[in-house]
């Protein structure tokens, strides 16, 4: 009976203490990579779930833009490039989250699926499509904006 009281009570500290550990992220908070934060914050919605789920939508049918480097990504430079690689969608309502496959892992917000690549050279030009090829590389946001 000892015996049995003691798992139960084990058991019940632990699926506690994993319980809590599902509601913590370990990046920081989203929001926080938004470039020019005023603005941007004021052009979406933002909602923080439990752990790293989150959803974000750009308003007003702004841009929504994610900012990487090739040094912060697997994606491949193309010939003749700058380094700024940005993904832009505009749309009304498109839920950032899922629609680019935002993932944290050890602390560091990630892209992985492209719905559009442009890169930075003297003017933004497209990756070759389809842009579903890249889907599944990892390229770390190194900042976010919601704008015209």
């Amino acid at each position: 009976m000892k015996y049995l009281l003691l798992f139960v009570i084990l058991c019940f500290i632990t699926l506690q203490v994993s319980g809590e550990c599902l509601d913590e992220c370990e990046c920081q908070l989203f929001t926080n990579l938004a470039l020019g934060r005023l603005q941007t914050i004021s052009n979406m919605s933002f909602t923080e779930g439990a752990g790293c789920v989150n959803k974000l939508f750009c308003k007003n049918n702004n841009i929504l833009g994610l900012g990487s480097t090739f040094s912060r990504s697997e994606l491949d430079k193309p010939v003749e490039s700058d380094i700024l690689p940005p993904d832009d969608v505009k749309r009304e309502e498109v839920e950032a989250f899922s629609q680019f496959g935002i993932i944290c892992e050890n602390g560091t917000w990630y892209a992985t699926k492209y719905p559009r690549v442009r890169y930075n050279h003297g003017g933004m030009v497209d990756f070759p499509p389809p842009f579903s090829q890249y889907d599944g590389k990892k390229s770390e946001i190194v900042f976010f904006v919601c704008a015209t």
